[in-house]
């Protein structure tokens, strides 16, 4: 449940102006909470530039 709305809120985001301007603060905690939340979710990385 957590990793869908994370989801739908990075894919929202990602349309809304300014996003590319935060990427680079939000690499670090999206990281962090991939990793919290598993393999499964490894694929939200490609939002902000990251992979494994």
């Amino acid at each position: 449940e957590v990793g869908e709305a994370l989801n739908r809120a990075l894919k929202y985001a990602k349309k809304a102006e300014g996003f590319a301007s935060v990427v680079e603060k939000l690499q670090p905690h999206l990281a962090k909470t991939t990793a919290w939340l598993g393999d499964n979710w490894h694929k939200l990385l490609g939002f902000v530039g990251l992979t494994i």
